[in-house]
């Protein structure tokens, strides 16, 4: 016959390796977190801080972007072909023209990419184990974030406002006086410049009210930018950069 005993006794001790398995698991948890927490309170508060602001207003720029890069490719597809079967010479001009502006909408949205739509996930695949990884980490934080608030500012200026109205107006003259269609340049002209008003007001403001939070959190602290010569960080197409400044 089984001693009982023994029964008991093995019970009891494959408990005990299930538990100490258990508890040396939350150890080694704990040590990889405080590892990856490695920066000091401050430094990660700001991080955290910056982060968190560019995470929540990511979608709304994202929405924002791919939004205005439909219309645009729905304008050189719908002009192109409206292009290729119209027979009048100066309505076809005003679809020509349509397509172009259509592809210089594209071009913006391409090579000057919102910052804020994808400001975050390159900061968040940036490494901080230790004081100097950190410290660039705060660095490249501050400057995406004033890099999308520097933006907003740039692209809702009255300078932009202008230059939008200048485009439209150009094309509208062109063909109405250039090709004698007066109704058509005129009505192309009121079209495109609503679109653009309209692309100009919808863009996300949020990244200067975060700046402006940022820098009342943190006692007004100066960012680690600097708007003198020398080498900073930058957001670029590929992630964070480094960029020399005159």
């Amino acid at each position: 016959m089984t001693d009982p005993s023994r029964g008991r006794g093995g019970s009891v001790r494959s408990r005990l390796v299930a538990k100490s398995g258990t508890v040396l698991a939350c150890i080694l948890v704990l040590l990889a977190r405080s590892s990856a927490l490695a920066c000091d309170t401050d430094t990660q508060a700001r991080i955290d801080f910056i982060e968190s602001r560019l995470a929540d207003g990511q979608k709304h720029a994202s929405w924002w972007w791919h939004g205005w890069m439909a219309v645009f490719v729905a304008g050189v597809v719908v002009e192109s072909v409206d292009a290729g079967l119209e027979r009048n010479t100066g309505k076809r001009a005003d679809d020509l023209i349509t397509v172009g502006e259509s592809v210089l909408g594209i071009a913006d949205l391409v090579f000057d990419p919102i910052v804020a739509r994808e400001g975050v996930s390159r900061l968040r695949e940036m490494p901080a184990g230790n004081d100097a990884q950190c410290a660039l980490h705060l660095a490249a934080a501050e400057e995406t974030l004033r890099s999308a608030a520097s933006q907003v500012e740039e692209r809702t200026s009255w300078m932009a406002h202008l230059i939008e109205l200048a485009i439209n107006l150009g094309a509208g003259l062109a063909v109405s006086e250039g090709w004698g269609e007066r109704a058509t340049g005129w009505t192309s002209f009121g079209v495109g410049e609503s679109l653009s008003e309209a692309q100009l007001w919808t863009l996300p403001t949020r990244p200067i009210d975060d700046l402006d939070a940022y820098r009342r959190t943190f006692d007004s602290a100066p960012l680690v930018h600097t708007d003198s010569a020398g080498w900073h960080l930058a957001p670029g197409m590929g992630g964070i950069r480094l960029v020399r400044s005159f």
